[in-house]
């Protein structure tokens, strides 16, 4: 019985023992394969710096008219409105701000104040374009994310339908056209079932 119990008291020690020996090499390969601190700090800063498309965005930079053009119900013809739009940097040109103020027009033909705030960025890490939107026709936040064709960029986002409750896909296509032109931006947005 002794001799059965030392067999095992061993058999133990020595899973303990290799176990030890294995968790050792692992955390010490695991420091030796670690950046060092300035190396992580240089990833860092090379990852926030502002690129190209940071560039970009600066042209939106400004106070200018915004041509809107709005798909509120499937198969209806658009509705159409016009915006200003205030567009600032924001923490070295990382982020663009927009403040718009409208007036739209209802399926009825009613006008309706309209202000919307939003944060636009492009992500170096997932290399896309995306935006951050809060308005007062509504208590909820959007959130898209964007590719870029020459001046244009397309957002896609999805938001819950307000008659239905069920998600729905959203697109907004923002164009930077010249900065000579009064309507310098132009932005439509569709709701798709």
């Amino acid at each position: 019985m002794n001799a059965i119990r030392i067999r095992k008291a061993l058999s133990t020690t020595a899973v303990i023992a290799a176990t030890a020996a294995i968790t050792s090499t692992v955390v010490s390969q695991m420091h030796e394969d670690a950046p060092s601190p300035e190396q992580v700090m240089e990833a860092w800063m090379s990852f926030g710096q502002p690129g190209p498309e940071h560039k970009k965005m600066a042209d939106m930079a400004g106070t200018w008219t915004q041509q809107q053009t709005y798909w509120m119900i499937p198969g209806a013809p658009p509705e159409q409105s016009t915006s200003t739009a205030t567009f600032k940097p924001m923490f070295d040109g990382r982020f663009m701000v927009e403040k718009m103020k409208s007036v739209m027009k209802t399926p009825d033909g009613q006008e309706m104040e309209f202000e919307g705030f939003g944060v636009f960025g492009y992500d170096n890490q997932k290399e896309k374009h995306f935006f951050v939107w809060f308005d007062s026709l509504s208590t909820s936040m959007m959130y898209g994310e964007g590719e870029t064709d020459g001046n244009t960029i397309t957002y896609l986002s999805e938001m819950n339908n307000p008659v239905t409750g069920d998600p729905m896909d959203y697109k907004t296509v923002v164009t930077t056209h010249s900065p000579d032109k009064p309507d310098h931006i132009t932005h439509e947005s569709h709701h798709e079932p």
